[in-house]
């Protein structure tokens, strides 16, 4: 019982580090879904937009969509939850 309680507590304190949020601003529009952004720490991390399934820049529409994502979110500040 002790075990169970034991994982039971480990499994929700991991659902509870995911849980998390992370700011900065958009250096780079890789393409229609995915970003890198310099976070405050100053690290860079890249993103990838969950549930987003945009064009590659070679696919049809892919500069399209590279373009509009630039023309939203380019050089701003950004706060991103962590799925």
């Amino acid at each position: 019982m002790r075990k169970l309680l034991v994982l039971i507590l480990s499994l929700f304190m991991m659902v509870l580090s995911f849980a998390t949020t992370i700011k900065g601003k958009v250096i780079k529009v890789a393409d229609g879904d995915t970003i890198t952004i310099l976070e405050e720490n100053g690290e860079n991390t890249r993103v990838r937009f969950y549930g987003i399934d945009a064009p590659e820049k070679k696919q049809e529409y892919g500069i399209k969509s590279l373009d509009v994502l630039k023309k939203l979110i380019d050089k701003k500040e950004v706060e991103i939850d962590v799925k």
